[in-house]
């Protein structure tokens, strides 16, 4: 089963480490949840990903006098503001917190993949049959079982609990990830030790938000209309 999201047409087309460097984002994670919730926007809208990558970041940076406004956004990028804002309001996803006083105990990878298998994985087929995209968060296999990466999840299969993804880090492509009985196998070769539902995104909300607002963020399901150009 498949919404009718395509990370080729859909999805945007650099990875988050090129927006970070162009940008001059220092943040090891990226911009990964920030990309996933500002593509369900666009697809919401049916308006199409602008088609800009590395080089006009680049030339929108050198524009600012001093990249270290970037903290606060860019205003000479509209769409990279965009995204960084989205990254912000990801954060404030509820289960953000409850993932991370929840985690397994003893706090194993055996633990998280059961976890992410048995526990998250119908809560995620249940919101995408409901016509929900559903971002995920995964945690790190390598640095304490700790948050390292966000994905959009459209489709999934329940042989080997199968999600279906578009992953910033790896544009202009599908993204898989399964359960081969012990393990979690991502297609893009990544290892992470589990995943768990961050937010579900119902694409049949529109908002007359044209920009975040922390106080009706949950209310409007974290509708904006994003900027149509750069």
């Amino acid at each position: 089963m498949k919404l009718a999201f395509d990370p080729v047409k859909h999805g945007w087309h650099f990875s988050t480490n090129i927006i970070a460097d162009a940008m001059g984002v220092k943040r090891n994670n990226g911009l990964s949840g920030g990309m996933s919730l500002a593509a369900v926007n666009y697809f919401r809208y049916g308006l199409d990903i602008p088609p800009i990558g590395y080089f006009e970041f680049k030339k929108a940076n050198k524009a600012v006098k001093n990249a270290r406004v970037l903290a606060g956004g860019n205003d000479v990028n509209p769409v990279f503001n965009f995204i960084l804002n989205s990254q912000f309001a990801v954060f404030e996803s509820p289960h953000i917190i409850k993932q991370e006083i929840s985690l397994p105990f003893p706090n194993t990878k055996e633990n998280h993949h059961f976890t992410s298998v048995y526990d998250e994985f119908p809560k995620i087929k249940k919101a995408l049959d409901n016509g929900y995209f559903v971002i995920i968060g995964l945690r790190s296999a390598d640095e304490g079982n700790q948050a390292a990466h966000q994905t959009l999840v459209y489709g999934y299969d329940d042989n080997g609990s199968t999600l279906y993804m578009y992953d910033s880090n790896n544009p202009d492509e599908e993204v898989t990830v399964k359960s081969d009985g012990y393990r979690l196998i991502f297609s893009n070769g990544k290892q992470y030790s589990s995943y768990y539902l961050l937010m579900t995104l119902n694409p049949g909300v529109h908002s007359n938000l044209n920009a975040y607002d922390s106080s009706q963020n949950q209310v409007y399901n974290f509708s904006v209309k994003p900027p149509v150009a750069a």
